[in-house]
């Protein structure tokens, strides 16, 4: 399948890439052919100097702080998920570190548009990835509320509405979770807020979502809540 990237992602995906200092690599963990990865180099890395030098030894890059790697082990050391759900599949390495970390655990990626080397890539590391809103396809509803405990990532183009599509069919003790978040006191840098308390307080409210590992993810601009009992 030609997947072709939209422009408002294209943007997103430069300036974010541009805040994180060019962009954080993670190396895939078997090679991408040379082709695909070309693709990759010359669209994801949005013309980033940096980023297309670590994707020519077989990394994608993420939009991300480098801390956000060892935030998620000490996450998953606490507390592993039984699924994952990621809205905004972005560059694909936070997806590709999920699996790594997680080798039996089902994910589903979401976003508008994709790279040429996706349908390779997340087949072969056993990754469903799906190209399209997610507000349309309703069995990631049902993803979510089937048994499990379901961690929900949600890092696309508007989280608070992300964050309040999704609080009313979790379950007590899933996780949601939303990228470029500023709202812990000692953040570690980073140019861009898109999700904040106050965005997310009516449907924290109304769901009973809670606090979760707040200090660890907030420092790495997190934001990052659990279902509690109601």
């Amino acid at each position: 399948m030609i997947y072709e990237l939209q422009e408002d992602s294209r943007g997103r995906c430069e300036e974010k890439l541009e805040f994180a200092g060019g962009g954080t690599p993670y190396k895939v963990s078997f090679p991408i052919p040379e082709e695909l990865l070309e693709g990759y180099i010359m669209g994801a890395c949005a013309g980033q100097t940096k980023s297309s030098e670590m994707c020519k030894q077989n990394c994608v890059v993420a939009a991300q702080r480098p801390e956000v790697w060892d935030a998620f082990r000490e996450v998953f050391k606490q507390e592993k998920p039984d699924k994952i759900l990621e809205l905004g599949t972005g560059c694909g390495a936070l997806a590709m570190f999920f699996r790594d970390e997680l080798p039996d655990v089902p994910i589903i990626t979401v976003d508008i548009s994709a790279w040429p080397c996706y349908d390779y890539m997340f087949s072969k590391a056993n990754i469903d990835f799906r190209m399209e809103d997610y507000r349309t396809d309703p069995s990631l509803i049902e993803f979510v509320k089937a048994d499990g405990k379901t961690f929900i990532i949600c890092d696309n183009g508007n989280k608070p509405q992300e964050v309040a599509y999704f609080a009313e069919h979790m379950k007590v003790g899933d996780v949601i979770m939303a990228h470029d978040y500023l709202g812990y006191p000692n953040h570690l840098h980073w140019g861009v807020a898109e999700v904040t308390d106050e965005s997310v307080a009516a449907a924290c409210q109304q769901h009973n979502l809670v606090p979760y590992l707040h200090e660890l993810m907030g420092r790495v601009v997190w934001l990052s809540k659990k279902k509690g009992e109601k």
